[in-house]
């Protein structure tokens, strides 16, 4: 019997798979947010010294041929770049491969482009409204230390009873018993402007 040739195809398949510095670029351009369902995909771990993810660099177009919306006319440079992955959770990043119908390439990018620009406005919104939002924190403060000093004044509330009087859910009406260290006329001027704010609140 004369010997057989048998010809074996071996085929290579090399994945065109992202770096961890790729990785990391495509996580922080969304904040660690997933870009489709906006879930959060960082956190503390019960360890206080570790933290886990759940968070992946999916790729917009396939990292090999048979892949999920595969372009065989990208460079390998191309597929491994960020511009060509998408961050998202663990459950998104299953769906994206298993749904191509709703997962296409435009799709992936719009979802992209969503989220890094949630992403940006996210993260200037200190810088382009700092000055603003300082001022109003201190007139909050300003206004706050204002009517403390003067229920003080008035009242002669310490800090501590000023934090313990509920404004919303009682009157204010102050008696002899909850004044201990008012004088006579400041007692009296306390209780006229206590009973003439209850009368207009009821009216």
């Amino acid at each position: 019997m004369s010997p057989e040739t048998v010809r074996i195809r071996v085929t290579s398949t090399v994945r065109d798979e992202f770096s961890s510095r790729t990785k990391e670029i495509i996580a922080r351009r969304t904040g660690y947010l997933c870009a489709i369902c906006h879930c959060a995909t960082t956190g503390p771990a019960q360890n206080p010294l570790q933290a886990k993810s759940i968070g992946v660099a999916a790729h917009i177009t396939a990292a090999a041929p048979g892949g999920p919306r595969y372009d065989a006319t990208l460079t390998s440079a191309e597929r491994k770049s960020p511009e060509n992955g998408i961050w998202s959770c663990q459950n998104c990043g299953k769906e994206i491969d298993s749904d191509v119908g709703r997962f296409t390439v435009e799709s992936l990018r719009e979802y992209r482009l969503r989220a890094e620009t949630a992403a940006g406005e996210r993260f200037a919104i200190r810088n382009r409204h700092g000055p603003e939002l300082a001022q109003a924190e201190r007139t909050a403060r300003s206004a706050a230390t204002t009517v403390v000093r003067q229920w003080k004044s008035v009242y002669r509330y310490g800090e501590q009873r000023l934090v313990q009087l509920n404004l919303r859910n009682r009157a204010m009406v102050a008696d002899a018993e909850t004044l201990p260290h008012m004088d006579t006329g400041t007692s009296d001027r306390g209780l006229r402007n206590a009973n003439a704010c209850r009368e207009r609140q009821v009216h």
